[in-house]
């Protein structure tokens, strides 16, 4: 376990960079994308998904970011470039080839500046950021992802957490085999110790199935609960209720 920051400085820290995994495929929004977009770039209110995603970012005072890019990544460079326009630095880390998002995590490595915030280009997970890298600090753990514990979704819930006085720790996590006992959903943004990258040792992998299991093994992982819904663009469906939120943050 990494020593707690005191709340004081960790207030005050500043906010890390933030890790985005914007190389999928979007398989299931091929009607939307045509082959020539990749998924991020999806239209939503005039503008490509990962721009609101960006400007909900810098909402939040973070502006350096890392785009781990694989897919018709040349419209996301196009289009962002070094992100000055916004206000922000952003970089990218581009795979040749899908290496699921541990191995695409591990290439982007030389340009991983210290602790991150791992987020999905495809979410939109609406929680207030200062808050929960203030809590990511003070738990001292290598890890804290945030579980959703609310039951306006209709994902699966695959999160088992358990108090240990002042954290939360969660103690279980399963991708695809979701059974009784799990009380929360893993919402699509995670904080990591810097250090949590000598962990990934292999080049093609999944970080969530990979590393989860071995930082809970430890009690290294900690969890932020919220009763706030995220959103994920994954099918037109869940795309237009996106655009609905999006509508209804901006009016």
């Amino acid at each position: 376990m990494r020593t707690p920051t005191s709340m004081g400085d960790s207030m005050h820290a500043k906010m890390p960079q933030a890790v985005i995994l914007a190389g999928g495929l979007g398989t299931r929004l091929r009607a939307v994308t045509e082959n020539r977009i990749p998924k991020p770039m999806v239209p939503v209110n005039g503008r490509p998904f990962l721009h609101h995603l960006l400007l909900y970012l810098k909402d939040n005072n973070i502006t350096d970011v890392l785009l781990l890019v694989g897919h018709l990544h040349h419209v996301i460079v196009e289009y962002f470039g070094s992100g000055d326009w916004l206000g922000m630095n952003i970089e990218y880390s581009i795979e040749k080839e899908p290496m699921g998002t541990g191995g695409a995590v591990r290439l982007a490595i030389p340009k991983i500046k210290g602790d991150f915030i791992l987020m999905y280009g495809d979410d939109y997970t609406p929680y207030p950021i200062e808050e929960m890298y203030d809590a990511f600090i003070r738990s001292g753990k290598m890890g804290m992802i945030t579980v959703y514990s609310g039951d306006n979704t209709d994902v699966p819930r695959n999160v088992r957490t358990e108090r240990d006085g002042d954290i939360i720790l969660v103690k279980e996590y399963c991708k695809k085999e979701v059974h009784d006992g799990m009380n929360g959903v893993e919402a699509g943004m995670s904080f990591f110790h810097w250090d949590v990258l000598s962990m990934l040792d292999r080049e093609k992998f999944s970080f969530e199935e990979y590393i989860f299991p071995r930082l809970i093994q430890d009690n290294e992982l900690a969890a932020f609960l919220t009763e706030k819904r995220f959103y994920d663009m994954g099918t037109p469906e869940r795309l237009k209720i996106i655009g609905e939120m999006l509508d209804d943050d901006n009016k």
